[in-house]
């Protein structure tokens, strides 16, 4: 069963749809799926890079274009947010808006940071990135 939840993002919002083994991010103009072993960017993706930082491996995906917000915002918010497993925080500081999603525990990876055109993914060093590139879409599996 499906949770539905709206988040705040510039003068719209964020579409948020939780199960406990996926959660959805939708935009006005694409969406993000994450899955215990695959993200899933549906959204024109001009690069990504895959970086070992510290102890973490960081893949980062620049977006084609900033995302949209989609209209509304009545029942939004803008604060600390638990849909389903997932831990939410949506963070707007005037120049720049971000959601970040810490993944439950039986995922692989441990966060998604999400901005106007750029995605973040975290996951332990050990964790491999493999990658299937759309026309406009780019779907990551890790193992």
């Amino acid at each position: 069963m499906a949770v539905e939840h709206y988040v705040r993002w510039g003068r719209g919002v964020l579409r948020l749809k939780a199960s406990q083994d996926s959660l959805e991010v939708e935009a006005g103009n694409g969406s993000i799926s994450l899955e215990a072993r695959m993200i899933r960017v549906e959204a024109p993706v001009e690069e990504w890079r895959d970086v070992l930082q510290g102890k973490r491996r960081w893949v980062y995906v620049d977006l084609g274009e900033e995302l949209e917000p989609l209209p509304g915002g009545r029942n939004a918010t803008s604060r600390l947010l638990m849909l389903g497993l997932f831990d939410i925080r949506s963070t707007d500081i005037g120049v720049e808006r971000y959601l970040t999603v810490v993944t439950p525990g039986h995922f692989i990876y441990d966060m998604v940071i999400v901005s106007s055109a750029r995605i973040g993914v975290a996951a332990p060093m050990r964790r491999s990135f493999y990658f299937d590139r759309d026309e406009d879409s780019l779907t990551m599996y890790l193992v």
